[in-house]
C-alpha cells in the first residue's frame, strides 16, 4: 500500500496517505514506540488506532467482513488511501 500512496502522490496529489489494513511489520524487531522508530517515514498508523470502526464502516459500504472465530476462517482486510 506504501508503494500506493506514493504512486499517487508522484502523480500530484500531495496529500495522499494510506492506512494499511494491518499494524507496522517493517522490522522483524520493533522498538515499540514513535519516538525509537526506525522506519518513522515509511511507518503507517491502522484504522483502529485513530478509532475508526472498520467494521460499521465496510458494512456500510457493502464489503463483507465478519469476526473471525477459527484460524482456518476467512478473514477480510480492509486499508484506506486518503486523498486531497
Amino acid at each position: 500500500m506504501l508503494d500506493l500512496e506514493r504512486s499517487v502522490f508522484l502523480s500530484g496529489y500531495q496529500k495522499a496517505f494510506v492506512f494499511p489494513q494491518a499494524p507496522c511489520r517493517l522490522c522483524k524487531n520493533c522498538t515499540g514506540t514513535a519516538e525509537d522508530c526506525r522506519h518513522p517515514y515509511l511507518s503507517r498508523p491502522t484504522l483502529e488506532a485513530f478509532g475508526v470502526d472498520v467494521y460499521g464502516t465496510a458494512r456500510k459500504f457493502g464489503y463483507p467482513i465478519q469476526v473471525v472465530k477459527d484460524f482456518h476462517d476467512e478473514m477480510n482486510r480492509y486499508g484506506l488511501l486518503l486523498v486531497e
